[in-house]
Order: C-alpha cells, then structure tokens, then sequence
C-alpha cells in the first residue's frame, strides 16, 4: 500500500503472540519511517522513527544500560 512517498508493508507475523505487524518505509529518503504491531490481546504499539543519521559513528558513552532485577 503506497500513500504519497511511503510504502506500508503488512507483514504476517510468524509469532504466536503478535497479531499484526506494519512498517511504513519513505521511498524518497529509503528510511523506516514507523513500525507498528498489535499482539495478542489487542494492545497497539506504534514506534516512530525521525532524525535518522545513518551510519553515524558510536561511542560506548552513547549507550546507558541497566541491569533488571
């Protein structure tokens, strides 16, 4: 499905948890510009992407990580 510059592919998940799966790419840019999934009990989480630098040089201070408990 195309809209403008974006192309949404709805994917099959192959997880028994997940009910759907869209990506929308910008076709001009060739950027992932918003991931979107539904799981199994209907809840609806949408992940927007922008401000995208790719292939951008990365330092371990870039990334903080916690430990759960």
């Amino acid at each position: 499905k195309t809209e403008k510059n974006i192309y949404t592919a709805e994917l099959k998940p192959s997880m028994k948890n997940l009910k759907s799966l869209r990506l929308k790419v910008d076709t001009e840019k060739n950027e992932i510009t918003e991931l979107e999934f539904t799981d199994d009990v209907d809840t609806k989480t949408t992940i927007t992407f922008s401000n995208l630098k790719l292939n951008a040089k990365l330092t371990k201070k870039d990334f903080q990580f916690t430990k759960l408990k």
